[in-house]
């Protein structure tokens, strides 16, 4: 027969059993959360990542895009530049539009004029010329020279008349003063 000691011990037994067990579920609850939890930061560090690298992939995509889509028009705008070798052919033609209005042409100082903008992509020819001729002459060599297709800008025009001994004569001198951008050299 049992008796009541064994009972009790017995009884004791399965309590204490009981309370191991529960102590060892809680703690095992409690280390399965916390496992979960830092799973759960590291999946959301995961997910910022392929976020931002998904955003930077489509960062990429519209700029190769825009890239594409404003090739032309960046031409366009390019083609309003001068180059560094084409300085000279375009004196040429500045003296060749002198000859298509029929004056004298002189071209009296060409400068470089470095852009104040360190992202900027050119900077300033300046041209000081001299044309002599009639009235209608001088004026054409100015329209020609307003339609030349670069990014020029005329920063003065200077016209007199000239006179022999106090008379006006049907001569007249122009003096022009105008920039044309052109484009920086490339950077080292």
């Amino acid at each position: 027969m049992i008796t009541i000691m064994q009972k009790q011990l017995r009884t004791k037994q399965l309590v204490l059993m009981a309370g191991t067990l529960s102590l060892f579920l809680v703690l095992g609850y409690g280390y399965a959360v916390w496992k979960i939890f830092d799973m759960n930061r590291t999946v959301q560090a995961l997910e910022a990542d392929v976020q931002l690298q998904l955003s930077r992939e489509d960062l990429g995509r519209k700029a190769g895009t825009l890239l594409s889509e404003t090739a032309q028009e960046r031409s366009k705008l390019d083609s309003l530049l001068l180059a560094d070798n084409e300085i000279v052919p375009f004196l040429e033609h500045i003296e060749g539009i002198g000859e298509i209005a029929d004056v004298t042409l002189d071209v009296k100082t060409v400068d470089v004029i470095g852009s104040e903008e360190k992202q900027d992509v050119y900077e300033w020819l300046k041209i000081s010329v001299t044309a002599d001729g009639s009235w209608i002459e001088v004026y054409h060599f100015l329209s020609l020279l307003e339609h030349i297709p670069l990014a020029l800008v005329v920063d003065r025009v200077d016209l007199t008349v000239l006179k022999e001994e106090d008379k006006s004569t049907n001569m007249w001198d122009g003096r022009f003063d105008f920039r044309v951008a052109k484009r920086k050299p490339p950077s080292l």
